[in-house]
């Protein structure tokens, strides 16, 4: 049973999902579920070459970072605070939903910003909440999501209860985070329900060869990279901004393409992700676009590092919130990291 020292990201969520999504991986042996056809796929089997060749590729990822868990503990007064919140919705879902919502989100709090004060925290775990449920909730009916920034800008109801809670959350942001910071979160929150509403409403349409930009411009908004950029930076932090904003870019780009559900979205036969969508632009196999992405994430978190080399305390925060990322992805059960032999 190896112990934890890789490192964090691969491709990340979420939904693309957002939320964040983020990252499930690989099994001892091929396995033969029965699955959707798609270009990993032969006989509705996985094929086992693509199968060994995508474990490869994330064991190999993984290990060139060198991760070490934080091994971060739960903190129980937030999942207290959270569980509490949740049940105030209302809501007709499965305990299921609901205990995987507060897990996920709580984790992704204590991992990544463990570095914050309890009323941060427990803001970035009720806003994930939120996405999630925005994400996952509203599949069948995306209106509410796509109508969602509108009616925060007219100051109208929303279509669905707790999407009024989550507008009224978004007006907490200016006092935690500063000017900048806010406004990117709102801003990305806004481009996040955009970017889910353009995959409920585009499900049958075909990635066109040569749209290639089209995989990132989604990627990008659903993502959901720039609120957890700035999530890390509280306005308490620093006075200023100038020391870390030239490092946003590249944060959003980790945090977006971090994507370690490939393997586990593979075995479902899911093919509507950022891997399968940049495959087919690039006329490339998922398997080359994995190993590409995973190369492009080893630069960025390589190109992060020599930019806050200089800055010895964001240097140690950044990498921080770098473990603690991979973290979030590695306690999360349905991410099947464990069969990788990977253990947080």
């Amino acid at each position: 049973m190896p112990s934890l020292t890789l490192s964090p990201l691969a491709l990340l969520w979420r939904s693309a999902r957002s939320h964040a999504s983020l990252l499930y991986l690989l099994l001892p042996h091929a396995p033969s579920l029965p699955i959707k056809e798609g270009s990993l796929f032969v006989d509705d089997r996985i094929r086992p070459d693509a199968f060994h060749e995508t474990k490869r590729i994330i064991r190999d990822f993984l290990s060139g970072l060198g991760f070490r868990s934080p091994r971060t503990p739960k903190n129980f007064d937030l999942r207290q605070q959270l569980t509490a919140e949740i049940a105030s919705w209302n809501i007709d879902v499965s305990t299921t939903f609901t205990e995987k919502m507060l897990h996920n989100s709580c984790n992704m709090a204590e991992c990544c910003y463990s570095h914050e004060s309890p009323e941060h925290q427990y803001f970035i775990a009720l806003y994930t909440a939120f996405t999630f449920y925005a994400d996952d909730h509203c599949g069948a009916d995306p209106e509410p999501i796509g109508q969602f920034a509108q009616r925060c800008l007219e100051g109208a109801p929303q279509l669905d209860p707790v999407l009024d809670r989550f507008a009224a959350h978004l007006n907490k942001t200016f006092g935690l985070w500063p000017r900048i910071g806010a406004n990117a979160i709102i801003s990305g929150t806004f481009d996040s329900m955009t970017a889910m509403y353009i995959e409920y409403t585009t499900k049958d349409m075909a990635t066109r060869p040569g749209a290639t930009r089209y995989p990132y411009y989604v990627r990008t908004k659903s993502g959901v990279g720039p609120p957890y950029a700035h999530f890390i930076f509280p306005s308490a932090w620093r006075s200023s901004v100038n020391s870390y904003i030239q490092i946003i870019p590249e944060l959003d780009y980790f945090i977006n393409c971090t994507k370690l559900s490939f393997y586990k979205e593979s075995l479902a036969g899911e093919t509507d992700n950022y891997v399968h969508l940049r495959a087919s632009a690039e006329r490339k196999s998922p398997t080359d676009v994995l190993r590409t992405l995973a190369a492009e994430v080893t630069d960025t978190v390589e190109r992060i590092d020599a930019i806050t080399s200089i800055d010895p305390e964001l240097a140690a925060l950044w990498q921080r919130f770098l473990q603690g990322y991979l973290e979030f992805h590695v306690k999360t059960t349905r991410y099947r990291l464990a069969e990788l032999d990977f253990y947080a």
